[in-house]
């Protein structure tokens, strides 16, 4: 094992472990960049994956999970749910379609897309009950105190988050990095709400790579 950690750094889910490796491996890690990230998760984000666990079960081709094909119908509808209502904003979504009926043939392009990239329903399954699970406070000796656990981590460590994100709430984004003993919160400035973190996303990356890169330049 290396004898220490420059720098963990994640997106969403990623930047969930981000936090973990900080909380279990203080000592080993020396900073942490965490984007859209979560402490623990609330009841919302986790209403949001059952809601996206229930489209693809309720596909007939899911078959209690022994399918033999992947059920097209129910991830064309998972990825209205989790790439556009949930990963976009209202304004987003205003701005980039200033005629609001041309949304419907870019979602059919992300639902290409969602088919194409080959995703399992099973492994998406049970990546969102380990989501769901998911609190710092549970590490170690903390005892399920989430905000003690956050103020253990040592690592010079900085949180980006966006001003809407309709997956996993902005203000448990702030909270966690108020508790955070060592921490910058910067704000992207997007409207493009949990997508912020994407790297796909031009203008946003831009401004990603600029504020990483100085944080970095400070190590």
């Amino acid at each position: 094992m290396l004898p220490t950690c420059a720098c963990h750094a994640g997106a969403s889910m990623g930047g969930m472990q981000a936090l973990e490796w900080g909380t279990s491996h203080s000592a080993y890690m020396q900073a942490l960049i965490a984007l859209v990230p979560l402490a623990r998760t609330p009841a919302w984000s986790v209403a949001v994956n059952e809601t996206s666990r229930k489209i693809l079960m309720a596909d007939p081709d899911w078959s209690d999970g022994q399918y033999t094909q992947q059920p097209r119908r129910a991830w064309r509808a998972w990825t209205n749910l989790m790439q556009t209502l949930v990963s976009t904003t209202p304004n987003g979504l205003r701005d980039k379609f200033p005629r609001a009926q041309d949304v419907i043939d870019w979602m059919k392009g992300l639902e290409q897309r969602t088919l194409d990239a080959g995703f399992d329903v099973n492994d998406w399954i049970y990546q969102t009950w380990a989501y769901d699970d998911h609190d710092i406070g549970t590490a170690l000796s903390f005892g399920g105190n989430t905000k003690r656990a956050l103020q253990s981590i040592s690592a010079r460590s900085l949180i980006l988050g966006p001003p809407l994100d309709l997956y996993n709430p902005i203000d448990d984004q702030r909270e966690l990095a108020d508790h955070l003993p060592n921490a910058d919160y910067i704000e992207i400035p997007s409207n493009l709400g949990h997508s912020a973190s994407n790297p796909t996303m031009v203008d946003d990356a831009d401004y990603l790579n600029k504020v990483i890169g100085e944080f970095l330049q400070q190590l």
